[in-house]
């Protein structure tokens, strides 16, 4: 089976503990025989690189700022940042270039702080069930 996850990051950009349980589950899907791809978001795109056999995409974050940079950002344009983020088409777009070249038959989705839920909708138009694991709330 061919099986994308989608968090916020993936390791080695680690903020707290869905990265390393989808590193994890990523590595261990592949060390059962499945072909397995993780995509996140990215200060800065970078190439598709292969990492503990999984196949990972880092896709521009296309939001106002990075979001390890928000503390410095004032409480509006936090606020600000958040609405506009719900409607961040250029991640959705760029998350079905992801799908288009991975072309996963099922979307595994983590952690999307900073990722907008339009990449469901990505996923939906090409018929890719999604699953999505509730990591915080």
């Amino acid at each position: 089976m061919r099986i994308l996850h989608l968090s916020a990051l993936y390791p080695p950009y680690i903020v707290g503990g869905a990265e390393r349980s989808v590193e994890h589950l990523a590595e261990e899907l592949v060390a059962a025989g499945h072909t397995v791809g993780a995509a996140c978001i990215a200060r800065e795109p970078e190439p598709k690189s292969v990492r503990g056999g999984v196949t990972v995409y880092r896709m521009a974050h296309h939001n106002d700022f990075w979001l390890e940079d928000w503390p410095q950002a004032s409480r509006f344009g936090r606020a600000w940042a958040k609405l506009k983020q719900q409607w961040n088409f250029a991640v959705a777009a760029e998350f079905g270039r992801v799908l288009d070249d991975f072309r996963p038959d099922i979307v595994n989705t983590h952690s999307l702080l900073d990722v907008s839920t339009l990449v469901w909708r990505e996923a939906a138009k090409r018929g890719i069930p999604i699953v999505h694991t509730v990591c915080e709330y």
